[in-house]
């Protein structure tokens, strides 16, 4: 069965999308630290290892224990956050293949530890919401507005530095690219919109294409930054 974690207060949209392909949706839950606009977004709360691992905050590792199959390893993390930006971004970390990215001094040691004796290649970034930043396209290609993540990861990925914004995320200025989609399949990415607001969008359509993916726009409207769709399988 696929599955997908999604913000609780994600557009109607998205759930609507979700239903009609039969996903089972694993709503989160506010963190009561945290600031309003991104208490409940998944890329704050969890990190997705693979298909079968991730890492909770502590605070809400006893209710997604209960939403999640037994069949998936959820490890407690060790850093409980706070509202203040960097303790705010333990989990916000972006895992690509073999590559793992985000500002590492404040990222929780449960994550770091794991990947290290995992064999996964560390990379610091400037970017705290690293994961935020980042859609991930493929094994071996992302689209980030951040161009410390872009200087980090081109010698290794396929990266498209795409214009910042264009992201709703209020009461701010705008939002991520990262944090307004997610990877269904190799082959399908959900956005939470459509791409057709943002300034980048022919390049966007063309890396998509390149890469054999296609997007898969949930609305109409300006596509909103829910802190990614957390995909996984449990057949």
């Amino acid at each position: 069965m696929l599955n997908a974690v999604l913000d609780l207060n994600a557009p109607a949209c998205v759930f609507d999308f979700l239903l009609s392909r039969n996903v089972n949706i694993i709503k989160t839950i506010q963190h009561r630290h945290l600031d309003n606009a991104v208490s409940s977004h998944p890329d704050m709360l969890l990190h997705q290892i693979n298909e079968k691992t991730f890492v909770c905050e502590p605070s809400c590792y006893a209710y997604f224990r209960q939403q999640f199959d037994s069949k998936i390893n959820l490890i407690q993390g060790s850093t409980h956050l706070q509202l203040k930006y960097p303790h705010n971004i333990a989990y916000n970390i972006a895992r690509v293949s073999d590559i793992a990215f985000g500002k590492l001094d404040y990222a929780d040691n449960t994550i770091t530890e794991y990947y290290k004796n995992n064999g996964i290649k560390l990379i610091n970034v400037n970017q705290g919401y690293a994961k935020c930043n980042t859609c991930i396209v493929s094994d071996n290609a992302i689209i980030t507005s951040d161009p410390s993540i872009a200087r980090a990861l081109c010698n290794c990925l396929d990266v498209l530095h795409i214009a910042e914004g264009h992201i709703a995320l209020k009461p701010y200025d705008h939002g991520f690219i990262g944090g307004a989609t997610g990877l269904i399949s190799k082959t399908e990415l959900l956005i939470s919109g459509s791409l057709k607001h943002h300034p980048s969008v022919k390049t966007i359509y063309d890396f998509l294409n390149k890469h054999n993916v296609t997007p898969i726009e949930a609305s109409e409207d300006i596509p909103a930054d829910i802190g990614s769709v957390l995909f996984f399988n449990t057949d």
